[in-house]
């Protein structure tokens, strides 16, 4: 794998800068999965995909002693590319704050993933054994728009009066994160090329063609100090996972039932049903005492 990575950062007072990089990633010799025991029969799909057979001979099969040979190559490569703005501000003035958006592109082609790695939603192998290129497309985690905030607010009010006692020993951290969300794999309901692997997309479906939506979420602290002695304190903190309770989408059942030429029958929806989402809103109240 080859890491790129520049970045300039400009001083825009003496207490917050802007910086702008560049991030590339490209991976060379991954590793692929595909089923290296088929032979063509001469038919193809509309598209072009080569059809494969389910009967099992010398002419059907490599080895017709066995099926499926799933067959692990280096031949898999990928390439991300991204584009980062950042703004931070030093802590003054009680009050410390950090944002950052990142433009990014990810591809690869058909690189292992599914069962392979976890938290993949990828297809467990190409889905043309014969052409690794048909597979070239978005990863299973390429999120096009990243946009994260985080800030820490802590009151500083000078006196020893109640005002500034109740003002003082504060503190609210927040931290809010938005994207465009990731892609999934739209599939056919049938094996179409016949090569024994259920990876197949309809015709003029590029593999990860579909995004599960927008993704906004708030997580929020709040702690009260408690001054006891010296070094000594107490704190009394709420925390809040997903303040807003929004869902969002991690799965859905991106099956579509198709004829044996890989044509839908019937229009390809544009939400299809939910099957998992992130959690929801998650709250605890805790004590600490530092000595």
């Amino acid at each position: 794998a080859l890491l790129t990575n520049v970045q300039i950062e400009r001083a825009l007072t003496n207490d917050m800068s802007l910086a702008l990089g560049y991030v590339n990633s490209t991976g060379r010799n991954l590793p692929t999965v595909l089923n290296s025991n088929v032979v063509p029969t001469g038919a193809v799909l509309p598209d072009g995909r080569p059809v494969f057979s389910r009967t099992i001979s010398e002419a059907t099969r490599f080895d017709p002693a066995f099926d499926t040979i799933n067959e692990v190559r280096s031949t898999g490569e990928s390439q991300y590319n991204a584009l980062t703005v950042q703004f931070n501000r030093r802590f003054k003035g009680g009050i410390q704050a950090q944002a950052s958006y990142t433009l990014a592109k990810a591809e690869d082609d058909a690189v292992i993933g599914g069962r392979y790695v976890i938290g993949s939603t990828d297809a467990p192998a190409l889905s043309d054994p014969t052409d690794q290129e048909r597979d070239r497309s978005y990863t299973s985690w390429n999120t096009t728009h990243t946009f994260v905030a985080s800030a820490v607010l802590r009151p500083e009010v000078s006196g020893n009066g109640m005002g500034a006692w109740l003002a003082n020993h504060n503190q609210l951290s927040l931290i809010f994160l938005a994207n465009s969300g990731l892609t999934y794999d739209i599939r056919s309901n049938r094996d179409l090329n016949l090569d024994g692997i259920s990876a197949d997309r309809p015709n003029g479906i590029a593999r990860n063609a579909g995004t599960l939506g927008n993704v906004f979420n708030m997580d929020a602290r709040y702690s009260r100090f408690i001054p006891v002695r010296g070094a000594m304190r107490g704190e009394v903190f709420i925390e809040a996972r997903n303040v807003f309770n929004r869902r969002s989408v991690r799965a859905v059942n991106a099956v579509v039932a198709t004829d044996t030429l890989g044509n839908p029958v019937a229009e390809i929806p544009n939400e299809f049903p939910v099957t998992a989402t992130f959690d929801p809103r998650q709250m605890q109240i805790g004590f600490k005492f530092v000595f």
